[in-house]
């Protein structure tokens, strides 16, 4: 399936350049890498210009991925919840520099003092000293070790991100689901995307496949998961990023420009991790955290990025340059699409 979008004053050549090589890639890395299903889009100059999918979203049935197969989004989660996040600082119900435990003094810490340190801004740039899960089978109740002084350095932590849903739920009365509704699907048209399962979807749903492509798993997750529980189209995705790269920043719910730049400037230097690898100027140089993005220094300028993997069996990245108002999102549907999405990020970089 693809879908061709016009943009006036675009380098046509360029996107075609571009678009004939990711399509001609993507079926080799497939066979390659044992991934059933992918679905990628392409942004330009601030607008979406092309989308396609290959393969098929459930090797049990056969049916063809599509521009509303429903991927898990995976990690890609975090940048979404960080958006709504931000939203509540700008609305000054929640500050990015003030202790959140006063708000919501989870059990699960079992009274650590250094609960105390931890702010928005630590949970949201992945410096709060918490794990990235619980150790355990009991995710909701067990215990939560805080493994480092808060704001001490970087540690991946998606119970931090959870953890902030809960502060976010606990201000605004309302699930993380509702929020997502409110302020980012229904304004930005993204009715291919839910933090939970519902029936509805059950017909756009891909399942998650093995290394070897075979059927793994196919999800139906009841309760919100700031950290990966994402279900989303790539074109959704897409239209999420439009929404971060806007220039004209419409007000209401729309995160005002202001915080935007609160959330795409680098909050800690990442040593631990390396750059994304791009050809040419696109390259990754240093890295950083946002409050909810990775964020390479190049020098095109800074590109910000995240990709996702999750056990039930999905790959999925995406990136974009706000300078340039260009981006990509890539969604596979196997725990072989790390090889795919990178390889394609190499080869074409910034776009």
């Amino acid at each position: 399936m693809g879908w061709w979008f016009c943009c006036q004053g675009q380098d046509v050549k360029s996107t075609d350049e571009i678009i004939t090589k990711v399509d001609s890639l993507i079926p080799a890395l497939q066979a390659k890498f044992n991934v059933p299903g992918v679905s990628y889009v392409i942004l330009k100059d601030y607008e979406m210009v092309y989308s396609r999918s290959f393969g098929v979203k459930d090797v049990r049935t056969n049916e063809p991925v599509t521009d509303e197969t429903m991927f898990e989004a995976c990690s890609m989660s975090k940048p979404v919840f960080a958006y709504l996040a931000m939203k509540q600082v700008e609305s000054g119900n929640l500050r990015l520099d003030s202790p959140v435990w006063t708000i919501f003094d989870d059990p699960a810490f079992q009274g650590q003092e250094l609960r105390k340190k931890i702010t928005t801004r630590m949970l949201l740039s992945h410096t709060s000293g918490l794990p990235n899960w619980r150790p355990g089978d009991d995710e909701e109740n067990g215990y939560i070790p805080i493994e480092f002084e808060p704001g001490s350095k970087f540690g991946y932590s998606g119970e931090g991100m959870y953890y902030l849903q809960k502060v976010v739920e606990k201000i605004t009365g309302k699930s993380l689901e509702v929020l997502a509704k409110e302020i980012l699907f229904d304004r930005n048209f993204m009715k291919n995307s839910s933090f939970v399962y519902s029936a509805e979807f059950e017909g756009n749903l891909a399942a998650g496949h093995d290394t070897l492509g075979n059927f793994n798993k196919k999800t139906s997750y009841s309760r919100a998961n700031a950290g990966f529980s994402l279900y989303c189209s790539a074109i959704d995705y897409a239209l999420f990023l439009l929404d971060v790269m806007a220039l004209d920043r419409k007000g209401g719910d729309a995160l005002s420009a202001e915080f935007i730049d609160q959330m795409l400037t680098p909050q800690i230097k990442v040593t631990t991790r390396e750059p994304q690898i791009r050809p040419g100027k696109a390259n990754g140089i240093d890295i950083f955290r946002g409050l909810g993005w990775v964020i390479d220094s190049t020098l095109e300028g800074d590109i910000c990025y995240h990709s996702g993997a999750n056990g039930s069996g999905f790959r999925c990245y995406s990136q974009f340059n706000r300078k340039k108002g260009s981006g990509i999102v890539i969604m596979t549907n196997g725990a072989g699409g790390f090889g795919v999405w990178d390889a394609i990020v190499r080869e074409v970089g910034d776009l």
